[in-house]
């Protein structure tokens, strides 16, 4: 309706808005007439009670299509808001959706199709609109194909109101279209159609594809691997032709380190899905291989696969911590650090990937990146495999940044691992460590692995390191660190070669460390140019103590020992003991060379120096001080003045048994085992003979005079040896030292211990074992037919089994080496034989013979002259025998036989001679035996040696608990003797003494 001027239209409220509308209508000129209509419609809007019925007719006046581009945004809204309150105030003549509707073919109109849109969604969500508005409204959004979020809340909250959705297809292919998504699609898209997925899934409103929709949106929008698996896994139940839920499904696995459940997929599902999936899977397999302890087979992947098949779009950068370890392990170090480094900080949550960034770091010599991951990681509880990655690659920064803290948070399980470590950084004798996979993070047992190898090769345990490199958890390192402890295991095998070459190619892979090892094993091969090469480089990397000691010592190898001694006086400011110990290697060194040149002040002079700056050294009290360092000291002290350090130097026997075998070197051993060797323990004598052993296993000869003196001083200790197992030692350590320096004198030491080990087990034997005894005998005396004391043996055990014959055959049969021995064995033989002997046929005594053949020599002068019928002549050659040893003449003839004969024989010619008293005294100090005791007690008083036999009778006394023994009755009537014969004046209180003593023993017996 268009209304037309009237001349009584003026006279009402009603009929001026009309004119005023009509002449608006006949205006030209768009502008001025959507003016004038803009105030009718003031004036209508504004008592819409009474002009209601006149809104729709002037709105489509208003909305006329000349005039829709005069009119503006606030002629829109001001309808809009007019509809609004219609709503609340009148609906009986127009309602609100009838003017929004002309707003809607405005805006259309206009092309304004977003605000058009927007106005059908508001006249849906109107309480006043009928359900049939309301359906036109949402099927006209969509067939315009709205797609806004709130045009898809539309959509579902109309379809929520029905039960078949079927006829309503273009709102369906809308909301299909906007959960139709992929991994491709971007955040924004993923995000809209997950919103509306989840919408569409509460409303019960059945399209396919929102399962794979919601997976999506909780595995990329939400990062919930876990909550995106359920519906991968119902969107392939429904259709597992469709590629995407799989890819999706093994996706969130791998987020989620779900590896198993990929692993799991049947062949038949893989043959059939999409490369995609197929890398994934591979992808899985990889990281699963990489996280484990036990998988020994190649990884499933290589770094650059991985980088080229670019899975990033549906994992994340999880495939960046498969591809940098995966670099890391095959020895590309440069790219695993341009994806790990940033990784790490990327993910700072997580401080496990800060193990691999430093690894990284470290071996593109990254030194403070190293430091940083450290410091980084300070409040984590696993922080010390990373603590130990800053000792290994630089010592001195790791000390200067309190390295130490990362060792106060540790595992139980891992606290022996940690001890060694320690230990094995300060040079310290190493705990015992024990240690298993699986108790900790997989950067743990790395560590715990490499300390491991780091234990064995310390403590030369080839067995146990070769096990140790057979774990699959090696295969988890990098590469450079893996061709390090190969290199190690070489070397620790023998196998120079393939050693230096995997240290070689550690290096080259970016770990200098193996520069450093390379050094040092170059210079224990006394390659000191190749050695210094490779330090330098070694340097490169480092700046610490240890480089500079190792330049001194290089000095010192090529005869620059002063300016080794420079270098290292330099570094005494820095106050660190291994500078002292360095120096006092340096002075024993010295000492050698003065040594040499038969210089022995200077010799002395340096070994005083060394033990100086070792003790310097130890009162540093610092824990990174060899753990020979004492030892070194004493030894040096020792060597310059054995007499006055030779207990000491004993007392260090067991602190060299707890070295390892690198810090036992030969001069150290040997010091010790001469000490050993010359001390009055001979406890100790066997193990040293053993270490001994061992010692000079490798060397081709030894100087006769060394040979001879240690043999002389193991002969010596073995006489007061009584476990045969220990004598067998020396045994086996003399005939060494025969086989090395084969001289009379060694071999005469080891016929005289075999000989008497072989008297001793027979003494020792019972009756049964005697037999075997006696065999064993024999074999000794086969196998060394010089040996002459076996001969002896033979004889002795031939007579007390009354076997003359037997005992004629063993001197028969001896060849002895000297014709001292050899007239010794004619002259035995020949009175066995029951011959005439002369005595001219024994060898002349004293210079130029042994003591044993003079005792000898006399002896059997005595039997000789014995049987010759001389007895005066025999008692004197006794005695002069007596004089020489008395208590080895005691235990080759039976004291009951000769020693009373000898002391009657002597009291008779008149004064006691001087000899015998001097034996008899002897014998007193050194007789054991109770009947042999008291023989010599009774010859003692015989010769008044009242003194010694007091002595002795109250020693056998003291055994004897029967007051009326014989021995009793006959020291009272001693004592009585004695002091009548000694009664004088002025000894008449000790003849009181003497008889009151006599007095209480006698009321004794008589008790």
């Amino acid at each position: 309706m268009n209304p037309k001027v009237s001349f009584w239209g003026w006279f009402s409220t009603e009929g001026r808005l009309k004119n005023r509308w009509a002449q608006a209508l006949t205006d030209n000129d768009p502008q001025r007439s959507v003016k004038r209509l803009r105030e009718v419609w003031q004036h209508l809007s504004q008592h819409p009670e009474r002009f209601a019925h006149l809104w729709l007719p002037f709105l489509d006046s208003f909305f006329e299509k000349r005039r829709i581009h005069a009119l503006t945004e606030n002629d829109f809204n001001a309808v809009e808001a007019a509809a609004s309150r219609l709503a609340r105030i009148s609906r009986d003549q127009v309602q609100p959706h009838e003017v929004w509707l002309r707003v809607v073919q405005a805006r259309d109109a206009r092309g304004d199709k977003l605000k058009a849109n927007a106005l059908l969604r508001k006249i849906y969500h109107s309480p006043t609109a009928p359900p049939e508005v309301k359906a036109r409204c949402c099927r006209e959004l969509a067939n315009r194909k709205a797609r806004s979020d709130e045009d898809f809340e539309t959509y579902i909250a109309y379809l929520q109101t029905f039960k078949d959705h079927r006829q309503e297809t273009a709102m369906i292919n809308l909301l299909h279209e906007a959960c139709n998504v992929n991994f491709e699609s971007g955040n924004v898209l993923i995000r809209r159609a997950g919103l509306v997925a989840s919408k569409l899934k509460n409303a019960g409103i059945p399209i396919p594809i929102i399962d794979t929709a919601l997976g999506l949106y909780e595995l990329q929008i939400c990062n919930e691997p876990a909550k995106a698996a359920p519906y991968f896994t119902a969107a392939f139940n429904k259709d597992s032709k469709t590629p995407l839920p799989l890819t999706g499904l093994v996706a969130a696995w791998v987020q989620n380190g779900e590896y198993h459940n990929a692993a799991k997929i049947s062949r038949e599902i893989i043959d059939t899905a999409s490369p995609v999936v197929k890398n994934l899977v591979k992808l899985s397999r990889t990281l699963a291989w990489l996280d484990s302890r036990t998988d020994a087979v190649a990884a499933p992947s290589d770094a650059k696969t991985l980088e080229q098949i670019n899975l990033r779009p549906y994992v994340g950068d999880i495939v960046d911590t498969a591809i940098g370890r995966l670099y890391l392990i095959e020895g590309n170090a440069a790219k695993a650090a341009e994806i790990l480094i940033p990784f790490a900080q990327k993910r700072a949550r997580e401080p496990r990937w800060r193990y691999y960034a430093a690894w990284a770091a470290l071996l593109t010599n990254q030194r403070m990146k190293v430091l940083e991951e450290f410091t980084a990681s300070l409040n984590e509880p696993a922080l010390w495999p990373l603590a130990c990655l800053l000792m290994d690659m630089d010592p001195l920064l790791a000390r200067n940044n309190n390295v130490q803290a990362g060792f106060q948070k540790v595992n139980s399980a891992y606290a022996d691992a940690v001890k060694v470590r320690i230990a094995l950084a300060n040079s310290q004798a190493l705990p015992s460590m024990n240690w298993q996979p699986g108790s900790g993070t997989l950067e743990e047992d790395l560590e715990a692995l490499r300390i491991m190898l780091g234990y064995a090769f310390a403590r030369q345990k080839r067995q146990l390191m070769k096990e140790t490199l057979a774990s699959p958890l090696l295969l988890r390192l990098p590469r450079a660190d893996q061709l390090l402890w190969s290199g190690l295991y070489f070397l620790l095998a023998g196998d120079n070669t393939q050693g230096q070459a995997a240290l070689e190619k550690a290096a080259s892979f970016g770990w200098q460390r193996a520069y450093l090892v390379l050094a040092v094993h170059l210079l224990n091969q006394k390659q000191t140019r190749a050695a210094q090469r490779y330090l330098e480089l070694a340097a490169s990397a480092r700046k610490d103590t240890k480089i500079e000691l190792l330049r001194a010592y290089i000095d010192a190898c090529e005869g620059k020992v002063g300016a080794a001694v420079e270098r290292l006086e330099k570094l005494r400011s820095g106050n660190d003991p291994r500078i002292q110990y360095a120096l006092g290697n340096i002075y024993l060194f010295r000492s050698e060379e003065a040594r040499e040149k038969a210089q022995a002040d200077r010799q002395n002079l340096y070994l005083q120096q060394a033990a100086g700056a070792f003790e310097a050294a130890l009162k540093k009290g610092d824990k990174s001080l060899p753990s020979d360092c004492q030892l070194l000291a004493q030894c040096a002290r020792f060597a310059g003045d054995p007499e006055a350090h030779i207990k000491q130097m004993i007392a260090m026997w067991s602190a060299i048994a707890g070295l390892t075998a690198s810090r036992r070197p030969p001069w150290v051993l040997w010091n010790a085992i001469l000490a050993q060797l010359w001390s009055a323990n001979t406890a100790m004598v066997p193990a040293a003979c053993e270490e001994a052993l061992h010692l000079f296993a490798d060397l081709d000869a030894i100087p006769e005079a060394v040979s001879s003196a240690i043999a002389r001083a193991a002969t010596v200790a073995s006489f007061h040896i009584a476990n045969s197992d220990e004598i067998d030692k020396i045994i086996q350590f003399i005939q060494h030292l025969s086989s090395k320096s084969p001289n009379d004198a060694v071999q005469a030491c080891y016929r005289l211990v075999t000989t008497a080990a072989a008297r001793q087990r027979y003494l020792k034997a019972s009756k049964s074992e005697k037999g075997g005894i006696c065999n064993y005998i024999d074999k000794l005396a086969g196998a060394d037919p010089g040996n002459v004391g076996i001969a002896l043996l033979q004889a002795s055990v031939a007579l007390k089994n009354n076997e003359k014959d037997a005992a004629i055959a063993a001197f028969s049969n001896v060849q002895p080496d000297n014709d001292a021995e050899r007239q010794l064995c004619a002259c035995l033989q020949g009175l066995l034989q029951g011959e005439t002997v002369s005595t001219e046929l024994l060898p002349e005594t004293g210079s130029g013979t042994i003591p044993q053949h003079d005792l000898a020599n006399s002896l059997l002068q005595a039997a000789i002259l014995f049987s010759d019928d001389h007895p005066e002549k025999g008692y004197d050659s006794l005695l002069k025998a007596m004089n020489d040893r008395a208590e080895v003449v005691a235990t080759i003839i039976d004291v009951e036989k000769f020693l009373p004969a000898l002391c009657a024989y002597s009291g008779n010619r008149g004064a006691i001679p001087l000899q015998l008293v001097n034996s008899v005294r002897k014998l007193v100090d050194s007789v054991k035996d109770e009947k042999h005791a008291l023989t010599v007690a009774r010859c003692a008083a015989a010769i008044n040696e009242f003194d010694d036999a007091n002595r002795l009778w109250e020693k056998v006394l003291a055994k004897d608990k029967d007051p009326n023994s014989f021995r009793r009755e006959e020291f009272i009537k001693f004592l009585c003797y004695q002091a009548v014969k000694d009664n004088q004046p002025d000894t008449l209180l000790e003849t009181v003494a003497r008889l009151r003593f006599a007095a209480r023993m006698a009321n004794q017996v008589n008790r």
